[in-house]
């Protein structure tokens, strides 16, 4: 899997991101842990009452996750934006302040690469497919599975040190670049498929 880090997926060009908004892109499904990430926003406004929460997403999950918000009496701090193209999500990731995964299972994490390319440090669930793209405490940070304090606490630490998210995002887009920009995938592909033409007899 790769992604384009050259052209949609990149930082944005003046540096106006949020320093209150949280933002989930994905199916909105049970697996995708969104339920846990809406239980930690009470905790999470507490301490940052300006908080929002982003969903980009849609499935079956949707009308739950949305009586599950207003039941928490955090509703008017979370929007779901439905379904978006890859220009506008682009947009997104460039505008949060934090991209937040808390997964219960993933293959590979399509929207964390594209997240950090544009320079969003991530904070996501301690997942084996995980770790190969977030470096925890370098380019995110990792959270126990299925525990909305440990998501919330995860939270709650970034927002309170902005040059930390800023390293993190720097560091996250160096790391994708290198391992997933559909450049370097389309050489490990081709040097594949020459090794296997060699290889016939």
């Amino acid at each position: 899997m790769g992604v384009d880090l050259a052209e949609t997926f990149t930082p944005p060009v003046e540096s106006g991101r949020s320093n209150a908004e949280l933002l989930f892109v994905g199916r909105l499904v049970e697996q995708k842990g969104v339920q846990y990430l809406i239980m930690a926003m009470p905790e999470i406004l507490k301490k940052h009452p300006r908080t929002t929460l982003v969903i980009a997403g849609d499935g079956p999950e949707r009308e739950n996750l949305l009586r599950q918000a207003a039941a928490s009496g955090v509703g008017k701090h979370v929007r779901f934006l439905g379904a978006m193209e890859n220009a506008t999500l682009s947009e997104l990731y460039g505008n949060a302040a934090i991209f937040v995964s808390p997964s219960l299972a993933e293959g590979f994490g399509l929207a964390l690469v594209e997240a950090s390319g544009c320079g969003c440090p991530v904070i996501t669930t301690d997942l084996p497919a995980i770790r190969d793209l977030v470096i925890d405490e370098v380019t995110g940070l990792l959270c126990r599975q299925a525990d909305s304090a440990d998501l919330a606490a995860k939270i709650d630490f970034l927002l309170e040190h902005p040059e930390l998210r800023e390293s993190m995002g720097h560091a996250g887009r160096q790391h994708v670049l290198e391992q997933f920009d559909w450049e370097t995938i389309s050489r490990r592909y081709a040097s594949l498929f020459e090794g296997l033409l060699r290889e016939r007899p």
